[in-house]
């Protein structure tokens, strides 16, 4: 994806409305589970977006930075499901700043989501937990008046900051979390898709068994897993989910106590690849 390392193009930039229509085309793509159109499509989206984002000014500026930034986003959820985790954590760097730069804490909001997703591929699971921390710091003032969208975009931020928190082996700050991404999907009332977040009650769900596995409680994981209805997610998130549950379910990933010939304790451990939001 060379436009992530290159300067955009001259030439006239696409309209706002094409450009908004492609965005949303990537990423349903990515939805359906259709890597190679979006891996194919990126390149060029991107392109198109630098060049409104640096063509435009003033309010269609903003607006084409906020585009930017979700196509930097959807760079890093590409880039993450190719193993190449620091180019990821580059598009994501750069569309959260291109996100700080649209005015549109909604977009700010997912950004710092990708920045967290990012960090959590790569192990640095503390970082993680701090950046959720300030980003909800950040995202606070606009919960009174929040739309679907913003309430979608907090609560699955939370949810990643939740994995990065039980990797660290934080129980205490997993379960606020967790607990704060349920009073968010409360509010939202239904399981949706806002922001392209599969955001509400069974996400919220399929992250208390994706951390119970994380934190060793592998009994809570395979007896809570067979229970979530995952078919209203998109494709992708199905199939992610349906990973988790072979990760964490018995008697595979748990580990049994050592018979009384043996000196050795066993040492299976989950696996701590991939995310879940």
């Amino acid at each position: 994806m060379t436009p992530l390392l290159s300067p955009p193009a001259d030439g006239e930039p696409p309209t706002l409305a094409n450009l908004r229509a492609d965005v949303g085309e990537v990423w349903d793509a990515y939805q359906a589970s259709r890597f190679g159109f979006a891996t194919r499509q990126l390149p060029l989206l991107l392109a198109d977006a630098l060049l409104a984002a640096r063509t435009y000014t003033g309010a269609e500026r903003e607006e084409a930075n906020a585009l930017l930034a979700l196509t930097y986003q959807g760079a890093a959820m590409v880039l993450g499901k190719l193993g190449e985790n620091e180019l990821a954590w580059m598009a994501a760097d750069r569309g959260l700043a291109a996100a700080q730069q649209s005015g549109n804490n909604v977009i700010t909001g997912s950004l710092f989501r990708s920045v967290t997703h990012c960090l959590l591929s790569t192990g640095r699971y503390e970082t993680a937990v701090q950046l959720v921390g300030d980003a909800a710091g950040f995202l606070e003032p606009g919960l009174s008046e929040a739309t679907p969208s913003f309430l979608s975009v907090y609560g699955t931020l939370f949810l990643a900051g939740s994995m990065a928190a039980a990797r660290a082996e934080d129980r205490a700050t997993t379960q606020a979390f967790l607990r704060e991404a349920e009073a968010t999907a409360t509010r939202l009332s239904s399981d949706a898709n806002h922001m392209w977040t599969a955001f509400g009650p069974t996400n919220v769900a399929i992250h208390k068994v994706a951390t119970a596995g994380e934190l060793g409680a592998f009994q809570v994981a395979s007896d809570l897993g067979p229970q979530i209805d995952t078919s209203g997610l998109p494709v992708e998130r199905r199939y992610v989910t349906t990973s988790k549950w072979r990760t964490h379910s018995l008697p595979e990933t748990a580990p049994t106590k050592p018979s009384p010939s043996s000196s050795k304790p066993n040492s299976s451990h989950p696996s701590k690849s991939g995310t879940t939001t």
